[in-house]
């Protein structure tokens, strides 16, 4: 019966030993991913309730990126950090806010909803060209396709286009924490 019990206590002490062991390995992978915390940041203004918010959202969730995104439903401090850069934001969301090492910012303003994304752009390249146009902004291209636009104030108009710039930007050469 002694052996026994000692084959029980040995067998539950190996089995102790392996939670610990499993559990040492999940607190150093923790602390890994935490030395690895993102180095370049952007700010997602957003409502709950905004269909362009939610497909922004879904757009950088699919992006393969390491620019860590902080999303907020207030802007607080970011309102005047925009205005100290001469950015106009006139409330709208989705706002889409970055900050190079260099203290320029970067701020995209608007998305397409799912129902309005045509090809990446708010109902189509054209549209969104002509819309530009109308706005007295100023028309991105590469080669002779249109990418998006800055409008007056220094609001980048937001689609697809002008969301990978922000992103390949701060990956390229680093955005600040700002919060």
């Amino acid at each position: 019966m002694k052996k026994y019990a000692g084959i029980l206590v040995l067998f539950v002490l190996l089995f102790l030993c392996g939670c610990i062991n499993k559990n040492t390995i999940s607190l150093k992978n923790n602390s890994q991913s935490q030395q690895q915390e993102a180095k370049s940041f952007a700010y997602l203004i957003y409502s709950t309730t905004c269909p362009h918010c939610h497909h922004l959202i879904e757009y950088l969730n699919s992006m393969n990126t390491s620019i860590k995104i902080v999303k907020l439903t207030n802007p607080g401090k970011l309102i005047d950090l925009l205005k100290n850069h001469s950015i106009r934001w006139d409330g709208g969301v989705p706002l889409l806010v970055a900050q190079l090492k260099n203290d320029t910012i970067m701020a995209i303003e608007g998305y397409p909803a799912a129902s309005q994304d045509k090809n990446g752009y708010f109902l189509g390249k054209d549209f969104e060209e002509k819309l530009c146009e109308k706005n007295g902004g100023k028309a991105i291209y590469s080669g002779s396709t249109y990418l998006y636009c800055i409008l007056p104030g220094n609001i980048i108009m937001g689609n697809r286009y002008s969301v990978n710039m922000l992103i390949s930007t701060c990956e390229k050469y680093g955005c600040k924490k700002i919060l």
